[in-house]
């Protein structure tokens, strides 16, 4: 078998299993739970239309959740997701659709035509079809999902995230669905010796393989690790947001964005600091630190500048972090940033902390970047979501939601409260509807949904 097909062969079994795991919970679930008597009503019982979400600035954006991802069957369909968001009338809804490692298609028709021609049966590419269609999964999908919340939910401003912290294995180009050659995948994968650091570990300058190596031990992850400075996957990660951005989304969060500056001041630190003191104590003068952040930032303004080109107003996000640089990022609009484990434990947010990027965005943006306090999940166990819904019980959850929303209103900040989805960490012991490692607010095993209604509502 040569290294083309063999490569189709590995990644047609790495879609299949991931797609036909969902197509199975899928249907399982699909009449798990069924809400339509009660969702699309306040408590009191009054009706809402959502024509009341309608904000003529982002800045002024008052009322924010978080669903990921609308229309997921997990167990709502679409129309049932947009019932249980209308009562809390958002004008902003974060994760609404992400665009993960699979390849996006443009219609699950193309998908279809694409598994046939790797050889799948047509029995297999029709399931396939079937589950990428059902999931909103492509461009057509979004698109159409899109224009349905929008009808149902005027005015609200729907943001598609995009997660590009790894590259999948294979990588498959983002046009013709090709495995990208492992020469372009090196030169597209992280490696620190473009700039002659040296390993801590070793003493040695870092190669790919090493690089590589250190990445997957920090993340826990065995993928290939990009590199934002690499002119060929800016043009990789940039034609898959552009799919995206076909989908007429209004705006886009981008993960880890200017985390490879991060990490590369971690490692040229020795690991010796956490959190933003990682940044308090980077040597700013070093090129690989410069290079990540100012490479960062033009992907940034190269999707402003194709929303521009193409008469679209795209509201472009990432995490708060980049703006405890030195330097300057123009193209960013909001940002979001979690509160920590040690905030939630205490249910009492860090003025300091927020004050800092107040004042960072005020002196450096003129006040103009949206600050939302929002939701932080992942596989590890030290994440907002995880301390949230497994060590807190329902009344410190709701104080933790009180206290959220009042720090927020006297900060002029914005909270985007969890809604729906989220990874609660590894091996919680609270499952949503007792079997699911994602937090959802209607489950019986949290019930916030109605503490959200309250505080969303009373701005």
């Amino acid at each position: 078998m040569g290294k083309g097909a063999k490569a189709i062969f590995v990644f047609a079994a790495f879609f299949i299993g991931i797609l036909l795991l969902a197509f199975n919970f899928h249907i399982s679930q699909k009449s798990a739970l069924q809400q339509k008597n009660t969702l699309g009503k306040s408590s009191s019982g009054k009706s809402y239309s959502g024509n009341n979400n309608r904000v003529d600035s982002l800045l002024n954006v008052e009322r924010a959740v978080m669903y990921y991802s609308l229309g997921d069957n997990k167990p709502r369909d679409l129309e049932e997701s947009v019932d249980v968001l209308k009562p809390l009338k958002p004008q902003f809804i974060w994760f609404a659709f992400a665009l993960g490692p699979k390849p996006l298609f443009y219609s699950p028709s193309q998908a279809y035509n694409y598994f046939l021609s790797i050889g799948l049966s047509k029995n297999k590419a029709e399931r396939l079809e079937k589950v990428i269609e059902e999931s909103h999964y492509s461009v057509e999908g979004f698109k159409n999902s899109i224009a349905y919340v929008r009808k149902q939910m005027p005015g609200t401003i729907i943001i598609i995230s995009i997660l590009p912290q790894f590259m999948p294995k294979p990588a498959l180009d983002p046009e013709s669905y090709k495995p990208i050659p492992e020469s372009e995948i090196n030169k597209m994968a992280l490696n620190l010796g473009k700039w002659e650091i040296k390993n801590p570990e070793t003493g040695k300058i870092f190669d790919l393989e090493s690089t590589q190596e250190i990445f997957q031990r920090m993340s826990g992850e065995n993928y290939i690790y990009p590199d934002i400075t690499s002119k060929q996957y800016q043009n990789f990660l940039f034609e898959r947001i552009k799919k995206v951005l076909d989908a007429n989304p209004d705006g886009i969060w981008i993960d880890f964005l200017f985390s490879q500056t991060m990490a590369i001041c971690r490692i040229l630190e020795n690991g010796k600091y956490k959190g933003t003191d990682i940044i308090k104590h980077c040597n700013f003068s070093n090129e690989a630190v410069k290079d990540s952040f100012f490479s960062a930032c033009n992907l940034t303004k190269m999707i402003k500048d194709y929303a521009k080109k193409e008469n679209k107003t795209v509201y472009v996000g990432t995490w708060a972090g980049f703006m405890l640089y030195p330097w300057k990022c123009n193209y960013v609009d909001f940002v979001t940033e979690s509160p920590s484990p040690n905030e939630v434990y205490s249910l009492k947010l860090d003025k300091e902390k927020w004050d800092l990027l107040k004042k960072m965005d005020e002196e450096k943006y003129g006040g103009k970047i949206k600050i939302f306090i929002s939701p932080d999940f992942g596989p590890g166990s030290n994440t907002m979501m995880a301390v949230f819904s497994q060590k807190l019980d329902k009344k410190e959850r709701e104080e933790f939601l009180q206290a959220m929303s009042e720090f927020a209103k006297m900060k002029n900040l914005t909270v985007i409260y969890p809604i729906h989805g989220g990874s609660m960490g590894k091996d919680p012991k609270k499952l949503a509807f007792g079997k699911h490692n994602w937090y959802d607010a209607l489950a019986p095993e949290f019930g916030d949904y109605r503490v959200v209604e309250q505080v969303i509502l009373n701005p």
